[in-house]
């Protein structure tokens, strides 16, 4: 038996093991961990690879979240890097996209095509006369080495159960019910996505396609593109394209020049718009913004506009306009620090100043493809790894938490119910500020749903086996015990 044979013996029972009939918890954590080893194991040339332990730091990291929260940020970091385990360690050049995507198929269909395959490929070697004779014969002396005992004990079984009345009522009372069908179905699950995952396949055209792909343009392949019916003189676009950045520049100049008097001077709303729709107004339009602008830089600079001679005025407005724009969302970061000390902070407003902190990486590595000359699917392939990264190392926040202590540190008036909905983790510092809220009536109403809270809590914690276990709920137990 091989060693990948072992592996993928070893990984089913613990699968089996760690999750049937069970919630995500450390189980997830432990799982995750062994497919890492198990995967360098399976494969010491890993140990190479860049990628492979790109992805395993992140599954690290990931595992570690899931073991100390347990939420669904943990969980979907673990899914993710799980699927990139298998499907972004097949080469060095693998990037994100494609690796998901090979992560996926080989779990998927990795099973069925090693089964199918190995059976087309027998199908073709039966073609030949010489393997039909002697398979034919090999087969035939297998079949009846196994047949003849089996009949044997048959006929047997039969002969006692006829002539012996308390064997035959001992037979009778054989009960199968022990045998659950729901496990082995869910251990077959396991085993049919583990075998796929360790079968390392991918698919062929994707693979082959980031590995011998060039992310630099290349003069030689660059093609004009038409317009009124006639092929576009580089010049001309040159000219174009110039004109449109300075103007774009000046444009944006003056909105930040105007945010900036509203950050540092006025801070005054529009008539008749709210604080939230001022800021909710602006972050959609500016995402929509900054796609377009992504957008036109980069068929701007998809072929020839990089190798001219005189391109480095236009790349200089090209810089300008980017900067411009990361300038912009440094505004609107501003605004939403603005709306949090006003109204405290919630995670739809952590959530744009990780779109901020996204869509900033977005355009310095957009930045990065100018100045570098790649072409655009090397803009797509580094993205997707900084995004991948920010994605996991933002699981071992505890943002709920962060959001209580942020709320009661600058001593607004606090969204008691929104608090309420945040993780159960939340529950000991959402009691010791219980005695803050200043309306009785909010105050009492706010101590029975907080009780609900509890009593659902423990109830849940009490039941829970230590393949679910979590850190930080078993210390909030724990606090509450003893409270």
């Amino acid at each position: 038996m091989k060693k990948s044979d072992f592996l993928i013996y070893g990984s089913t029972l613990i699968f089996s093991y760690l999750f049937y009939l069970q919630g995500l918890g450390l189980n997830l954590a432990i799982f995750s961990i062994w497919l890492v080893l198990a995967s360098f194991i399976c494969n010491p040339e890993k140990l190479k690879n860049k990628n492979a332990w790109f992805v395993s730091v992140l599954t690290m990291i990931a595992a570690g979240s899931m073991a100390y929260y347990g939420n669904v940020l943990s969980i979907i970091a673990c899914f993710f890097c799980v699927v990139l385990l298998f499907g972004m360690t097949l080469t060095a050049k693998t990037g994100v996209i494609v690796g998901i995507l090979n992560g996926l198929f080989t779990l998927l269909m990795g099973t069925y095509n090693s089964i199918f395959g190995k059976v087309e490929e027998r199908i073709k070697a039966k073609q030949t006369p010489a393997y039909q004779e002697v398979n034919e014969q090999k087969r035939s002396y297998k079949w009846g080495l196994i047949a003849i005992p089996i009949g044997v004990v048959i006929l047997f079984f039969t002969l006692y159960r006829s002539a012996n009345p308390i064997f035959k009522n001992l037979t009778d009372k054989i009960d199968l019910s022990w045998i659950s069908f729901a496990w082995i179905s869910f251990t077959l699950i396991g085993y049919y996505l583990l075998y796929g995952g360790f079968q390392n396949q991918s698919i062929a055209k994707l693979t082959d396609f980031e590995n011998r792909e060039n992310w630099n343009i290349e003069e030689s392949k660059v093609k004009q593109i038409q317009w009124a019916g006639k092929l576009l003189a580089y010049k001309d676009e040159f000219f174009t394209a110039k004109i449109m950045f300075i103007l774009l520049n000046v444009l944006i100049l003056i909105v930040n020049v105007g945010d900036l008097q509203f950050l540092t001077v006025s801070r005054e709303i529009p008539e008749g718009m709210t604080f939230a729709d001022f800021l909710h107004q602006g972050v959609g339009v500016l995402i929509f913004s900054v796609v377009i602008s992504i957008a036109l830089v980069l068929f701007v600079f998809r072929g020839q506009l990089n190798f001219e001679s005189n391109q480095k005025s236009i790349k200089i407005w090209a810089y300008a306009w980017l900067a411009q724009n990361i300038i912009m969302l440094v505004s609107v970061a501003g605004k939403n620090a603005m709306y949090i000390s006003a109204y405290g902070l919630t995670y739809k407003r952590i959530g744009v100043y990780v779109y901020v902190l996204l869509t900033a990486i977005g355009l310095i590595l957009t930045i990065n493809k100018i100045a570098k000359a790649q072409k655009n699917y090397g803009l797509v392939r580094s993205t997707s790894f900084a995004f991948m990264t920010v994605f996991i190392l933002s699981t071992p926040f505890d943002w709920d938490n962060m959001i209580i202590k942020c709320n009661q540190d600058m001593k607004k008036e606090i969204d008691i119910y929104y608090l309420l909905s945040l993780s159960d983790r939340t529950i000991p510092a959402l009691w010791d500020m219980k005695d803050n809220i200043p309306s009785l009536y909010d105050r009492k109403l706010f101590e029975l749903r907080l009780i609900h809270k509890t009593k659902l809590f423990l109830a849940k914690e009490n039941n829970k086996s230590w393949k679910e276990w979590s850190f930080a709920n078993a210390r909030t137990r724990t606090q509450l015990i003893n409270h």
